[in-house]
């Protein structure tokens, strides 16, 4: 199944907040899960968990600057005060089998 039959869009108004959920109930030890972001698939974040020491990264581009947060237990990604410039595909790679490309969609206030 390709990503394009696959994609779950989200929609959110310019301003609030989005969660994308990794479909995940726990991430557990030697797991990392990465959220990548538009067409090249830029990395926006990265979580490991190794013998229970949880770590995460974020992006340093400009447009997520201090608008992301990964919940460490699931791995889902929110991002804070949107604006258009987020619209576009993410993406998880490291579990594409369970988690499908989601399209967020922002609308203008």
């Amino acid at each position: 199944v390709s990503g394009a039959e696959t994609d779950e869009a989200v929609s959110v108004t310019e301003g609030d907040s989005v969660t994308l959920h990794a479909d995940l109930t726990e991430i557990l030890n030697d797991d990392t899960i990465l959220w990548k972001f538009g067409p090249k698939g830029s990395l926006i974040s990265q979580i490991k968990r190794k013998a229970d020491f949880t770590s995460i990264g974020y992006t340093d581009d400009a447009k997520f600057k201090g608008r992301l947060q990964v919940d460490q237990n699931t791995g889902s990604l929110t991002i804070r005060n949107t604006r258009i410039r987020h619209s576009g595909q993410y993406h998880c790679p490291s579990i594409e089998e369970e988690l499908h490309p989601r399209r967020l969609m922002l609308r203008s206030k």
